[in-house]
Order: structure tokens, then sequence, then C-alpha cells
């Protein structure tokens, strides 16, 4: 499954189309998680690729992407600090290419 835009796409529905959890009797659901700055949408490229965006508040906001571990959490990867205005840290998504 892929969630690659803000709310799983333009219509805002917040939730991808198929995207169940199909867990059977028996069967658990491991969690991980992890503290980081705002973070305003993760978006899933692949099972493999799974981007974090964050940001700071105030007049002066930045945010910044993160590529992280799907399963970890930990940070693979750092955008540089781009400019967000007034607490408004932007939106992202992941092209296929």
């Amino acid at each position: 499954m892929t969630w690659s835009t803000e709310d799983g796409g333009p219509r805002r529905l917040q939730w991808v189309d198929g995207a169940r959890l199909a867990i059977a009797a028996g069967e658990t659901l491991q969690v991980t998680s992890r503290s980081m700055m705002v973070v305003t949408m993760v978006v899933v490229a692949s099972p493999d690729d799974v981007f974090v965006l964050c940001h700071t508040g105030g007049d002066g906001a930045v945010s910044w992407v993160e590529r992280v571990h799907p399963e970890t959490l930990e940070t693979l990867a750092t955008s540089e600090h781009l400019a967000g205005g007034p607490a408004w840290p932007g939106g992202t998504a992941v092209h296929p290419n």
C-alpha cells in the first residue's frame, strides 16, 4: 500500500482505497513509535520508502523532510530546512520517479 500524498489524496478521504490491516484470528499487531518534532504528515512511496514532514512553530517556522526506516523509524536522511512562514509547514507528496 502507498500513502503518497497528504490525507490520502486531493479529495482528503483520510484513507487509501483497498487498505486494510487484515489481521487474522490469533495474529497480533506490533507498533513502533518515536518522539519527533511536530509531524505534519507521513507519506509512503513504497514499503521501503517512508517520508515524514516535520516543522517548528512561530513566525519563522521551518520545515524539513526525513526519510525514516519503515520498521525502526530511525532517520536515514534529512532534507535541508525549508522556510515555512508563520507556522505553515507546507505539504509533501511522493512521485513515482
